[in-house]
């Protein structure tokens, strides 16, 4: 019986993987994530589980499924982010993070989101570092530190403001959350002292 129920837990996260991949895909091409893929995911989600732990599983998917949704929804609304700078954020990734709810359960979704927050910083932070003209700031400190001159060259911003005003495929961050918490499970929960 364990035997079986250890290979559903792999087919679960091998389906999960795969949602997810999914997700990043439309995501890149679309900026959007789809209903169609994240409600019917959290029904598999909710379905595997019953099946792996009968009613009380399936009642624990329903838990971490509203659980992940209810997280990121209060993060979205919080007074930061983009939208405060006139973008529209939809609420895709919120619904893929309560469909990995519903595959992983209550302490796994709560390892998404705090993977998520880290990776999602993470991608931004390099996303603004690949946008910086490293060779005219470099040319703008030399001036500086060697010629001593009070008049510094000037260094073009504008592809800094495209980037902090163009979008980034969220669910990238949502699959390193997952594949981080479905490798580092373990040590996460002993790290935070979670049982």
């Amino acid at each position: 019986m364990s035997s079986m129920n250890l290979s559903l837990l792999d087919i679960s996260h091998l389906i999960l993987l795969a949602v997810v991949c999914v997700a990043v895909i439309i995501d890149w091409r679309t900026t959007k994530i789809p209903n169609l893929l994240t409600f019917p995911s959290a029904v598999v989600g909710i379905g595997l589980n019953w099946m792996i732990s009968g009613w009380q599983g399936a009642l624990h998917a329903v838990a971490a499924w509203f659980l992940g949704a209810v997280i990121i929804v209060a993060l979205a609304v919080a007074p930061i982010g983009p939208k405060y700078a006139g973008e529209k954020i939809g609420m895709g990734d919120a619904k893929l993070i309560a469909a990995i709810g519903a595959f992983l359960g209550i302490k796994d979704v709560l390892l998404v989101v705090l993977y998520f927050c880290l990776s999602f910083g993470i991608l931004s932070m390099v996303k603004m570092a690949l946008s910086i003209p490293w060779k005219q700031v470099a040319n703008r400190m030399q001036v500086f530190l060697i010629a001593s001159e009070k008049e510094l060259p000037p260094v073009d911003t504008a592809a800094l403001m495209s980037a902090r005003t163009s979008t980034m495929p969220i669910s990238l961050a949502v699959l390193m959350a997952l594949l981080l918490t479905l490798a580092f499970r373990e040590q996460t929960l002993a790290f935070l002292g979670i049982h």
